[in-house]
């Protein structure tokens, strides 16, 4: 039976490029199969799954120098004794679970968004409220300043025909003959002399 890419990956918790790069490391100590050679499908033996699992082991303890001398020697790591479909159905749970914490997460962080939103709308209310009266008085100084336009254009027009009147007057003031003087004599009716 044989173990594909993805199934060590997720069992070992690692990228498959990882796996892949690994095989290619330790390739002496795996089957032909694991490293099948460019275009071939590759696949593991248990004896290749013992062996990643050991240099999975030692790479997590940080130990990658004793993964050559451990493997010569003929060493290798416990497997779980699982089936291909047995490993896909625990990283499936594990992807279920990774799935469930992240909703979670992103369901705490809708909360606290959500909070803010409150907050902020809290915030906003007196200013809205104040920003509703500053737009009540602005109509009211907008009609107050209608009217005073309004009163400035009837000022206007009462001093426009006032000075049309004083000019009027002044002009038939002036336009009337002089009065003859008390001393002069009397002008001949029909005019000047008649030489």
């Amino acid at each position: 039976m044989g173990y594909e890419t993805r199934q060590l990956a997720k069992t070992f918790g690692v990228d498959p490029m990882t796996i892949r790069n690994w095989a290619a490391d330790y390739a002496e100590h795996l089957s032909a199969d694991a490293v099948p050679g460019k275009g071939k499908t590759r696949s593991f033996t248990e004896d290749d799954f013992m062996i990643l699992a050991l240099v999975a082991e030692l790479r997590k303890h940080k130990l990658p120098d004793m993964i050559h001398v451990a493997l010569r020697a003929g060493e290798r790591a416990s497997i779980p004794l699982l089936n291909p479909q047995e490993i896909d159905d625990i990283t499936a749970h594990r992807q279920v679970e990774s799935l469930q914490n992240k909703v979670q997460e992103i369901t705490e962080e809708r909360d606290k968004l959500f909070a803010k939103v409150e907050e902020y709308e809290k915030d906003i209310l007196p200013l809205k409220t104040e920003n509703a009266a500053l737009a009540a008085e602005k109509v009211h100084l907008v009609r107050e300043l209608a009217e005073i336009k309004a009163k400035l254009a009837g000022v206007e027009q009462q001093l426009f025909e006032n000075y049309a009147k004083g000019i009027e007057r002044g002009l038939k003031i002036n336009l009337k003959p002089p009065k003859p003087a008390a001393d002069a004599p009397p002008e001949p009716a029909g005019g000047q002399g008649a030489n």
